[in-house]
């Protein structure tokens, strides 16, 4: 592969997959393929398990409607408090009578279009999560462009990670996607491809994940290791916690405290990204909860609510605080 070809790739996707693994990206192996030495670890990445699917947290896809939200709604609001202040004015006796209708008229528009826009970024629905079915051997996404959903042949799937190097204000660091490919038969040509869960700080958790999922498709619950699930948004007591450690990461423990293994740095990055981006992050945790969300396929199998204790996977909650039952292994009824 070219340089050329990795950099478009890198921005565009890649139209074709070599056959090699390279700097470019680590072809996995493929469903069926004898598994290899990486044990299967999916932990922060699944919503529900389930005998019938996988649902996959594949990041946090909202918060730039979030922060345009906590930006938006206020000036519609300050912006509406200046035209109903208008007629309340003392106007200068040779000023025309229309003049006041018309500045009414104009920023009243203006704050008509900036209230709309904060409600538009509020209640569009949000992008579900990636499914995983194991009874219809299918990937799932949804398609934000076309208004439908994707499903991905499980058994044909050509997995590969591929690294990313993000460059901000703040500094630069390398991370990988484990992306699902489809291609076209008798080539290396991508027709398809569905990335199932965030961005990971190393290659080896990519390859941890893919090895669950195969493990979940093809072999026993038991053979699993035990699964930290994401908190839902539907929860009502779990939300803003997920919030605070998708702000945060690490530096927030199982406990909901600071980590204290980094307590000065973590304490500064806390504090400060507090003041700079927890309540766009947070109204984005809010947008997730509340915005209407796009209807499951018709053909997509009904997942029934299990009791609690009976699910043949081990699940681990993050804390007693989110909503767990008494029956999670991690639950702390004393401090």
């Amino acid at each position: 592969m070219s340089l050329n070809q990795h950099v478009s790739g890198q921005l565009f996707g890649y139209s074709t997959l070599p056959e090699k693994s390279g700097f470019w990206g680590i072809l996995l192996p493929r469903p069926g393929d004898k598994s290899e030495s990486s044990a299967a670890d999916a932990q922060d990445v699944v919503l529900d398990i389930n005998d019938e699917r996988i649902t996959f947290y594949a990041g946090h896809r909202v918060s730039d409607r979030g922060f345009l939200f906590m930006f938006l709604a206020p000036l519609a609001m300050i912006m509406s408090g200046f035209v109903l202040s208008i007629p309340g004015i003392s106007l200068h006796p040779t000023t025309p009578a229309y003049l006041p209708y018309a500045l009414m008229a104009f920023i009243g528009s203006i704050s008509g279009a900036v209230g709309f826009a904060a409600y538009r970024s509020a209640r569009k629905p949000p992008p579900p999560p990636v499914y995983i079915s194991r009874t219809l051997r299918k990937v799932l996404t949804w398609q934000e462009k076309t208004k439908s959903w994707l499903a991905l042949d499980y058994d044909s799937v050509v997995p590969v990670t591929f690294p990313y190097r993000m460059i901000t204000t703040s500094g630069s660091a390398t991370l990988y996607a484990l992306t699902l490919h489809q291609l076209k038969p008798g080539t290396r040509e991508v027709v398809q491809a569905i990335t199932p869960t965030p961005l990971r700080g190393t290659p080896e958790e990519c390859r941890a994940n893919w090895e669950f999922i195969r493990g979940y498709m093809d072999g026993k619950p038991e053979d699993l290791p035990p699964i930290r699930l994401v908190s839902s948004t539907q929860n009502p007591k779990a939300w803003m916690a997920r919030t605070d450690r998708t702000v945060f990461g690490g530096l927030i423990d199982d406990e909901h405290r600071i980590n204290p293994k980094h307590l000065l740095f973590g304490n500064f990055v806390v504090y400060f990204w507090g003041m700079v981006s927890y309540w766009g992050e947070r109204a984005a945790g809010w947008i997730e909860r509340t915005a209407p969300r796009a209807p499951l396929p018709d053909w997509l199998p009904k997942v029934t609510a299990s009791e609690p204790g009976t699910s043949p996977y081990q699940r681990l909650c993050l804390d007693s605080t989110l909503g767990c039952s008494s029956t999670c292994p991690k639950r702390r009824d004393s401090r």
